[in-house]
């Protein structure tokens, strides 16, 4: 099991931020600890279409994405689809 970690950076602000990391196919990464799988897809600049992700093996439908809050050590997998010709 990954191990919990969680990391406190200062903003400009001076208020603090706490960090988690998860796992984005396989890659540790750090998100805000209040993300959820709508804002990942808002930090990664994602398009609004032909991305599907798993959260700990599970698919999770585009309609639930804004309510599922991510946890530290979490396995996120993501798919997007590609067309071609």
């Amino acid at each position: 099991m990954p191990s919990l970690q969680r990391i406190v950076t200062c903003t400009t602000e001076g208020a603090a931020t706490v960090l988690m990391t998860i796992y984005l196919n396989q890659q540790a990464i750090q998100t805000d600890i209040s993300s959820s799988l709508f804002h990942l897809h808002a930090q990664l600049s994602l398009p609004s279409q032909g991305c599907v992700f798993s959260l700990n093996g599970q698919v999770v439908p585009r309609s639930e994405w804004q309510h599922t809050k991510l946890n530290s050590g979490d396995e996120i997998s993501l798919f997007q689809a590609i067309a071609g010709g």
